[in-house]
């Protein structure tokens, strides 16, 4: 019997059309894309600084400062910062940048007492001191401050400490008064007008614009001697100024301040402060010298506890201010009464 053999190529080309027949399954449904949540329009925490919450607004302003413990006395805005004015703790005026966009704040000013101010642009403020810082009397100051760094404080650190402002014009504008304008200068105790700083007087000249004076401790005891180290040792002790535009005659009165003392030093001294002249010490009485331009007839005299100095005014000391500064690091005090000319665009209102 014949055996019959199935042909390879039509069992192949059988598979093929089964597989064609067979039903495809269906396609995979894609799954659909959740829409993203509405984004809620809250507040931008405030991660630099204090504020909790930012750009910072006057609301937030008057809330925050009296948290610290300040009484604000007004806030000022500008463009999208502020200029707050408030109360320190020892009840002096403070002037301080805040920044909008950051919260960032920047002290724009001393402990000085504030007598006006104004704001020039943004970050910079000009103002004027009344003189007077706590019991230290000075002659008033305008001061134009400016804001280093922008909003974030980025600040090129060349040093381990860099300021946050700059005061702008090479420094304080120099105040000239009218010689009939009284002067307090110095350390005030705050008993009427006297000086709780005793010191004898070391020199005192007619200068070409006016005067100068020294000062060293009073050698008379230990009580006298150290009250000349209270606060800063370069304050001169207090003064006051007054003149009778009659006579012309200028007076300046060196509150606690001797014309002669003892020879009184303490028993421990340290290395660290300064060799004052051995006692017992002297000043002469009477004439400081020859005239100069503003003055003449310049005369020291002893009157009670304090120094009192005495010059005729020329016609030409048209204005006058006073300059505090020192000899020896600080430990010897110097005063200087400076005059000039009338100068047209200085002093015409």
């Amino acid at each position: 019997m014949k055996r019959i053999r199935p042909n390879i190529f039509c069992l192949l080309a059988l598979a093929a059309i089964l597989a064609g027949c067979q039903t495809p399954p269906p396609p995979e449904t894609a799954s659909p894309t959740p829409e993203p949540a509405p984004v809620q329009a809250t507040p931008t925490p405030a991660a630099e600084y204090e504020f909790d919450t930012l750009p910072v607004t006057k609301e937030a302003i008057e809330v925050f400062y009296p948290q610290e413990g300040y009484t604000v006395k007004k806030i000022t805005p500008w463009e999208e910062d502020f200029l707050v004015e408030y109360e320190g703790r020892r009840d002096e005026t403070i002037l301080e940048w805040v920044f909008g966009e950051t919260g960032r704040r920047v002290k724009m000013n001393g402990h000085s007492d504030i007598a006006g101010y104004e704001i020039i642009q943004a970050g910079e403020v000009r103002y004027t001191t009344t003189g007077k810082n706590g019991r230290y009397h000075y002659i008033p100051e305008t001061h134009r401050m400016i804001v280093l760094g922008d909003a974030h404080g980025y600040l090129e650190r060349r040093y381990e400490w860099t300021p946050e402002t700059y005061e702008g014009g090479g420094g304080p504008d120099v105040w000239w008064a009218d010689p009939s304008t009284p002067l307090a200068i110095g350390w005030w105790y705050g008993r009427g007008n006297v000086s709780g700083k005793y010191a004898q007087l070391y020199d005192a000249r007619v200068d070409v614009d006016g005067l100068s004076f020294t000062f060293i401790p009073n050698g008379d005891n230990g009580d006298r001697y150290r009250t000349f180290f209270q606060g800063n040792t370069a304050t001169p002790p207090y003064i006051e100024t007054s003149f009778d535009e009659d006579s012309r005659c200028f007076t300046i009165r060196l509150y606690n301040t001797a014309l002669e003392s003892g020879d009184y030093v303490p028993e421990y001294t340290s290395p660290l402060l300064y060799s004052y002249p051995e006692g017992p010490h002297s000043f002469p009485a009477g004439s400081l010298g020859r005239d100069n331009h503003f003055l003449t007839d310049a005369q020291i005299t002893q009157d009670g506890e304090d120094a009192v100095v005495t010059c005729t005014l020329t016609e030409k000391a048209c204005r006058v201010t006073v300059e505090c500064g020192d000899l020896a690091n600080q430990d010897i005090p110097s005063l200087r009464i400076v005059f000039r000319e009338y100068v047209w665009h200085m002093d015409e209102p």
